[in-house]
């Protein structure tokens, strides 16, 4: 997948300074808070053509968190906002 700029961002997170520019690119984000007072961040990804079949094949998403837990998250098929 590949991450997509959208209108609703306000923040762009860069890179850890433990991995290079070919490892991880800038990220656009929406930092907000939900109805209910919780602080979310909300980025934008794009499936290529191959992960939209795959998608379609499987009607399976696949998560990966980088650490050792998993946070709270949250994958939306529809704008979140």
């Amino acid at each position: 997948m590949e991450a997509a700029s959208f209108n609703e961002a306000n923040k762009l997170l860069s890179r850890p300074p433990d991995l290079t520019a070919d490892q991880c690119e800038p990220l656009s984000v929406l930092g907000t808070v939900t109805s209910d007072g919780v602080p979310v961040i909300i980025s934008c990804w794009k499936p290529t053509r191959a992960e939209l079949q795959e998608i379609e094949r499987t009607g399976r998403v696949w998560l990966m968190v980088y650490g050792i837990g998993m946070p709270p998250v949250a994958l939306c098929g529809v704008k979140p906002f």
